[in-house]
């Protein structure tokens, strides 16, 4: 089965343009590190790269800037470990720096080029981002914030947000997109609405060991 093209947001095949985004942004991270390996040739990793960042920007998601800060951030503390996860720490730093910078150009370039060259309308994720006001997500995350606090300790059941929203009755900022909210689009307050503090608290608590580790590695190579 192949999903049908709808709106002016690509997604491949997932169909759902925020994922899609997440998927090519692991893309672009196994790729910095193949490059900053050495395991991966300078004009294939580019062309590589000028293609993953084309279809960060096509996609239409705002979750590319995010991604571009992080890599960002994680180049700045990559050029201060001589050696990280055996990859040399200037490359890495170079790469996240570059793969970041790419990213917000082509986030302002492409749609721009688009409407220019009259290849199709593609959503402007600057737009969105300053029309985040707007965003129905809040009311979104204000009913599961609800949600939660009518079953705080095991939730409504995983999977159960859909129906647990449409029982609670639906904003109308919300109800007028015709669509079911399989989420509430952030995962703290979805785990809180369907598994409650306890099942929350699994989970993020194996973040935090997960983020502790990782954390006291670092400090340990940088030393």
């Amino acid at each position: 089965l192949v999903a049908g093209l709808g709106r002016d947001r690509a997604y491949g095949n997932i169909a759902q343009a925020n994922l899609f985004a997440n998927y090519v942004a692991l893309g672009q991270a196994a790729l910095i590190f193949l490059w900053a390996r050495g395991s991966l040739h300078p004009a294939l990793a580019a062309c590589a790269g000028l293609l993953l960042v084309c279809a960060s920007a096509l996609s239409g998601s705002r979750s590319p800037l995010l991604f571009a800060a992080w890599f960002g951030v994680l180049g700045m503390l990559a050029a201060r470990t001589p050696v990280a996860v055996g990859v040399g720490g200037r490359r890495l730093h170079l790469a996240c720096f570059g793969m970041a910078i790419a990213m917000v150009i082509a986030t302002i370039a492409i749609p721009a080029v688009n409407a220019a060259l009259g290849l199709g309308s593609s959503a402007n994720m600057v737009e969105r981002v300053a029309a985040a006001g707007g965003d129905p997500r809040w009311q979104a995350w204000a009913l599961g914030l609800r949600l939660f606090s009518d079953a705080p300790w095991l939730g409504h059941g995983f999977g159960s947000f859909a129906g647990a929203a449409f029982d609670a009755g639906l904003p109308s900022d919300m109800a007028r997109y015709g669509e079911v909210w399989t989420s509430p689009h952030n995962i703290v307050i979805s785990l809180l609405a369907e598994t409650g503090v306890l099942g929350a608290a699994l989970v993020l608590g194996g973040l935090g060991i997960w983020w502790w580790q990782a954390a006291r590695i670092y400090i340990t190579t940088a030393r």
